[in-house]
């Protein structure tokens, strides 16, 4: 059985920004990241941050389907603090076996 990364306690307000934070991931340019300007690559890590405190339970894990092939993309064009982030996400979201075939069926450019 995989171990979910874990993160603090989550509250309501928190999971509110679950959209915006999956909309940063899903519209950043992919010459962006993998140019590496500093202010823009911490703006991505925070998110991703975010996003692995998020995914630690399963409430929303629905949400994550739509950012899915971008976390893969990351991982090909990131730097190594942002692979490992996206790498603590992808953990956390296969320890649901409802997002399994999401994880499998995500397409790589």
């Amino acid at each position: 059985m995989t171990k979910r990364v874990k993160g603090p306690v989550l509250t309501s307000s928190s999971q509110g920004c679950l959209p915006s934070l999956l909309e940063i991931i899903d519209s950043w340019e992919t010459t962006t990241v993998s140019s590496g300007s500093t202010s823009e690559s911490r703006v991505m890590l925070s998110s991703l941050q975010a996003l692995t405190n998020l995914s630690t339970t399963n409430t929303h894990h629905n949400h994550y389907t739509q950012v899915i092939h971008r976390l893969y993309e990351l991982l090909d064009i990131a730097n190594d603090a942002t692979c490992l982030q996206v790498v603590k996400v992808l953990v956390n979201l296969s320890c649901n076996k409802d997002m399994v075939p999401h994880l499998l069926a995500a397409k790589v450019n």
